[in-house]
């Protein structure tokens, strides 16, 4: 698998520091935002191949977030993580190619990364 370049994007500022320890631990890239405006601005000035999201940030969706990465680049892959599933109401998972829930294993986020970096068929 070659090196991605990951965003990652979360407001508690303690969890993404882990997430990008666990990340550029893998051989992996990774910037880290911690609100929906910056992460947007990022992916605006910057390629990246994934972008993982909380589904809360702050006051804002992560469903919103990886709506609007789509959006401006439609091959950056999306991973959204959260602390409990979603209602039908609250996520049209169709905006995300993996879904985590929380609490999970670094070999959950690293087989994530690995399946979305593998080439399609």
């Amino acid at each position: 698998m070659h090196p991605l370049r990951v965003l990652v994007v979360d407001d508690n500022v303690p969890f993404a520091s882990v997430l990008r320890r666990i990340i550029v631990g893998a051989g992996h890239a990774c910037a880290v935002v911690h609100s929906s405006d910056a992460a947007v601005a990022a992916v605006e000035m910057n390629t990246f191949d994934v972008v993982i999201s909380d589904f809360h940030i702050g006051h804002q969706s992560g469903i919103d977030l990886m709506r609007r990465v789509r959006q401006l680049e439609p091959r950056t892959r999306r991973i959204l993580m959260s602390g409990s599933a979603p209602s039908r109401e609250e996520a049209d998972l169709s905006v995300v190619d993996r879904y985590l829930l929380k609490p999970f294993e670094r070999e959950a986020l690293l087989s994530a990364l690995e399946g979305i970096a593998a080439p399609e068929s």
